[in-house]
């Protein structure tokens, strides 16, 4: 054996060395592999593996070969090359990727079925190779000089599609009571690459199509079921994310479609984000454990035959932890993204009943299950709390809130139950022990830009002190905070989609940590410096603002051409305009923005220069973005148009060069705009421009995801909805600035700023509106404003309430009372003003025991009344 081993290696170097090498490449891969076949039965895989290395160079060195006979004799090498590089110790893992990455050189340009079995294992072994050397921090890219996680990225979705092509040519759908391993194999292989990088849209979109396939050869799959949710909630799909967790809860016997049905027949006592009415859940908790008795599993994995119809839909048997930790995305799905406190509700009881009855207490990660679910039962019965309108199943609703919250700190001591118990106990206004839980939380977790926003908001209320002090408190948050976003990098920010965009959520808060801020100055300095500190919360905006290229005007987060919030626009609630007064004609543009940007970020300079406290420069700078979004509605006629909308003509100069085409361009026309989303892969994206790995065929099947148009997904609809009211309420802001001040001009440019911005879903346009015509002493159409307000959001409580002050103003006393009583028995509860003025309206009644009630009420309220709503705070961490 060693004298053939010496021969042929005498023999390969021999060939190899040869100036027309090309000629004899077929015939030294023969003799290499012989000699290395010979030093792996030897058992010396370390130098087996090293010499297999020849075989490498010789198939590199002539990539153009076609002849069969020399990719037969090199696939062969290669095939046993690759299963020894995968036994042998990870001390190799550059050769042994490269012997990898030769045998797809290899084997890709054959069809498919050529010797499909040996293929098949290598690429199923490789794929789990490439996500553990990655894991592990190890892996090395075919070209030093390129980027690792991109080229991961690359390599990672060739192979995986060149698998799935072989596997689901190969896989059949299964018989009963049989399953496809290596499909729900495949699927955890997925599974995984989703969560080791950051993929872009379209590529999370592929995984998604991939899953999809996946189940065209299985049935009834729970695992591929999970493995679609997940991947549909990092995508921000979050209807299809919907559908698929229902049908994972209904393959794993939770629900059944008449349970389903039935949801709806009970009272409408809590109303959603979009003010609709939705009923109550109704809990029965014996009914939850009997569905979790009967679905066939317990914790220590002994299959236990399942009693329910659902348990015998399929033979695949889901973990306690893979159940829970579904179930556990699907309440922060409903209370972050969703907003639905109902299904939340449901959800996480039937979490809980999980972890009780199935979960071993005897685990490591008992406590860590254990605190997550208790914190998310409570966290969702804080939401429906909170979206409750019957002011007798509040109470109960926040007391079972607190009760789950402080066994979930009792299990485990997390910063995250300490934020979700301080702002449960901000919204009960119990203000020391909310101070006391976010210290305790900032202290665990500094870095969490909420808590130090939740901090401030409690230190404003009136009966922790002036309001000089709740201003340092908010200015040593904003140096905290301004630490936590200056580790993103300023073109991760400009180059990516606007909902992969990292950091959002921080960025966003920030700017809202800055809003409160200019608050604190009006209340503590007066509105001059507060209009001051205006400029610096709009150069912080451009961390979060829409790009340039993002059209489309949302409502909803199912429907991206949703009219459900559309305003009346004739009637007798039509257009102000009609009835309004004229106002001053078209001006300049406002410009508040910090040097030259592009998609809301400065091209010169940091984030640290862009939000720093310094203020605005001297120089050339472009205006915030406050054209109107194109939209398929009819615009709301505010004014007359002041402010020209915007476009990116390059050769427009200024605003004046436009004026001649207003009557074309004008904020008012009816034209019909179509908006476009042109949803383009980022730098990461696997269809980028990153260098081939030595692959001259492409492996992206035509008419692929990559190049066709994609829709935004909701999770980017849902950020740009926030982004727009969040620049409008800005707006807003200054013209109540304005409106303190007796300017009652400026606040009407301020506001007609605002609807440039907003305009057909913001009720605290209309409320602000109205109150400047309550200043002109416009009564009747200041009611007009307000019930348009109503128009937005039926639930909106300053608009209800200055409504109730307007007709209070009027003389309509039995009118304001009925609003008032409204707001106060529902989500109003907590708002002092509407306690204020039903207290105004007993007393000019001559109901003096209940004027007083209502009086003290109002006080208490207002002592613990922070400067802005808890609401505008994550529900969810």
């Amino acid at each position: 054996m060693r004298r053939i081993f010496k021969s042929t290696r005498y023999v390969k170097d021999t060939l190899l060395s040869k100036t027309r090498c090309d000629i004899w490449v077929p015939l030294s891969v023969v003799l290499a592999g012989q000699g290395d076949q010979s030093l792996e039965l030897l058992g010396d895989s370390s130098a087996a593996l090293e010499s297999y290395q020849g075989v490498v160079t010789a198939v590199n060195s002539v990539t153009s070969a076609k002849d069969c006979v020399f990719i037969e004799w090199a696939e062969e090498g290669l095939y046993r090359a690759s299963l020894l590089a995968l036994r042998t110790d990870t001390n190799y893992t550059a050769l042994a990727s490269d012997i990898l990455r030769t045998y797809q050189l290899v084997t890709s340009t054959q069809p498919t079925n050529w010797r499909l079995k040996k293929r098949l294992t290598v690429a199923r072994h490789s794929l789990t190779y490439l996500i553990e050397i990655y894991r592990r921090g190890v892996y090395d890219p075919p070209e030093s000089e390129s980027d690792a996680q991109a080229t991961f990225m690359v390599e990672a979705t060739k192979l995986r599609m060149i698998y799935e092509t072989m596997l689901l040519s190969t896989a059949t759908f299964p018989r009963a009571d049989q399953v496809n391993t290596q499909v729900l194999e495949f699927v955890d292989q997925l599974a995984e690459l989703v969560e080791l990088a950051p993929w872009s849209v379209s590529d999370l979109r592929a995984f998604a199509e991939a899953f999809n396939r996946a189940t065209q050869k299985a049935f009834n799959s729970p695992r591929i079921t999970r493995h679609q949710f997940r991947v549909q909630v990092k995508l921000g799909e979050y209807k299809e994310a919907h559908y698929v967790f229902r049908t994972y809860m209904y393959l794993v016997g939770f629900i059944t479609q008449a349970q389903y049905e039935s949801r709806m027949d009970g009272e409408a006592l809590a109303s959603d984000s979009d003010g609709q009415a939705v009923p109550i859940p109704t809990i029965k908790p014996e009914t939850i454990r009997q569905m979790v008795h009967d679905r066939g599993e317990v914790d220590d994995g002994n299959i236990v035959p399942g009693k329910s119809i659902a348990s015998r839909r399929t033979v695949e048997k889901e973990s306690t932890t893979d159940v829970l930790e579904v179930l556990l995305l699907g309440v922060k799905m409903f209370c972050e993204d969703l907003d639905k406190g109902s299904e939340a509700v449901e959800v996480a009881e039937i979490a809980r009943n999980v972890f009780d009855m199935e979960f071993n207490k005897q685990k490591e990660s008992w406590k860590s299950y254990g605190a997550r679910v208790y914190r998310a039962a409570g966290t969702a019965y804080g939401l429906l709390g909170a979206q409750t309108m019957d002011p007798t199943m509040r109470p109960e609703y926040h007391g079972k809130a607190l009760e789950y919250l402080e066994e979930s700190l009792n299990i485990a001591e997390t910063w995250e139950t300490y934020y979700q118990l301080t702002l449960e106990r901000g919204e009960a206004r119990d203000i020391p022990q909310a101070i006391q839980y976010i210290s305790k939380a900032l202290q665990l977790n500094p870095k969490h830009i909420p808590s130090w926003h939740m901090l401030v908001l409690l230190c404003s209320c009136p009966a922790q002190g002036d309001m000089h002090q709740a201003l340092k408190s908010c200015t040593m948050a904003l140096e905290k905070a301004q630490d936590v976003i200056d580790q993103y990098n300023e073109n991760d920010i400009s180059n990516t989609d606007f909902d992969t965009r990292p950091g959002f959520d921080d960025l966003m808060q920030y700017v809202l940590l800055e809003t409160t801020h200019s608050m604190l100055v009006n209340a503590a300095k007066g509105p001059e410096d507060a209009l001051e500190s205006q400029k610096n919360v709009f150069v912080s905006y451009n961390l979060i603002s829409v790009p340039d290229d993002t059209y489309s005007q949302t409502n909803g987060l199912y429907d991206d051409n949703s009219d459900r919030n559309s305003l009346v626009v004739s009637g007798s609630l039509g257009n102000l305009s009609e009835t309004g007064p004229v106002e001053s004609d078209t001006t300049e543009k406002r410009s508040l923005t910090n040097g030259n940007t592009e998609n809301g970020v400065s091209k010169n300079g940091s984030l640290r220069s862009l939000v720093g406290r310094r203020g605005l420069q001297n120089g050339k700078a472009n205006s915030v973005r406050t054209e109107p979004i194109p939209n398929h509605h009819h615009r709301l006629h505010l004014f007359r148009g002041r402010t020209l909308r915007r476009h990116k003509n390059p050769t427009s100069t200024s605003l004046e060069d436009s004026a001649s085409s207003e009557s074309r361009d004008s904020l008012f026309s009816t034209t019909r705009a179509h908006a476009s989303y042109p949803m383009q892969a980022s730098v990461t994206s696997l269809q980028s421009a990153v260098p081939s790995l030595s692959s001259t065929r492409s492996i992206q099947p035509r008419g692929s995801i990559s190049s066709a148009h994609t829709r935004p997904t909701a999770r980017c609809r849902l950020r740009q909805k926030r982004s727009t009211r969040i620049l409008c309420n800005l707006w807003l802001l200054s013209a109540s600035y304005f409106l303190n001040m007796g300017r009652i001009d400026e606040a009407v440019k301020a506001v007609e700023e605002a609807e440039n911005v907003d305009w057909t879903a913001n009720a605290r346009l209309w409320c602000t509106l109205g109150r400047v015509r309550l200043a002109q002493n416009m009564i009747d159409w200041a009611i007009t404003a307000f019930q348009k307000g109503l128009v937005c959001e039926s639930n909106d409580v300053e608009c209800r309430v200055w409504l109730a002050k307007a007709y209070q103003e009027q003389g309509n006393l039995e009118i304001a009372e009925g609003i008032l009583e409204l707001v106060t028995r529902g989500n109003g509860w907590n708002c002092a003003e509407a306690w204020f003025y039903l207290g105004e309206v007993y007393r000019k009644t001559e109901r003096i025991e209940r004027a007083k009630d209502c009086l003290l009420y109002a006080l208490e309220l207002e002592k613990t009344q922070p400067i802005q709503s808890f609401s505008m705070l994550p529900r969810y961490v």
